[in-house]
């Protein structure tokens, strides 16, 4: 049995928690919308840190499974730099089809820093 002071804590607790705390589940809608609004945090020279955090740390489960933020990631280098690139769902992929690069947003650092982020934005450094 809990206590009537710790049913008021408890409930205090989720009226004050967080809209979108890490790990949180979204419905497929939302997590598209909230990657395209949160897309409009980012700013030349952001760290990797503080871009992701921007984005947020939130995942959707759709029919084939669970998506996590960022969808998908690669690194590579391009001449003296390192390029890394996240790529967050922007875009519904149809029923019955994988996602595709095509419905996502691809956000570019370059040695560490925030360099270019949209649609195929990271065509440029390959």
């Amino acid at each position: 049995m809990v206590s009537r002071s710790a049913g008021i804590f408890i409930g205090m607790l989720v009226v004050v928690a967080p809209s979108a705390r890490a790990g949180d589940e979204l419905s497929y809608r939302e997590f598209l919308a909230r990657n395209l609004s949160n897309s409009s945090k980012l700013s030349l020279g952001m760290t990797k840190a503080e871009v992701t955090s921007a984005m947020g740390d939130f995942e959707t489960e759709t029919n084939d499974g669970p998506i996590y933020n960022p969808w998908s990631a690669e690194a590579f280098t391009h001449g003296e730099d390192t390029i890394e690139v996240l790529f967050y769902l922007v875009r519904r992929h149809p029923p019955f089809t994988p996602i595709l690069r095509s419905q996502a947003i691809s956000v570019v650092f370059k040695n560490g820093d925030l360099v270019a982020w949209g649609r195929n934005a990271d065509a440029g450094f390959r």
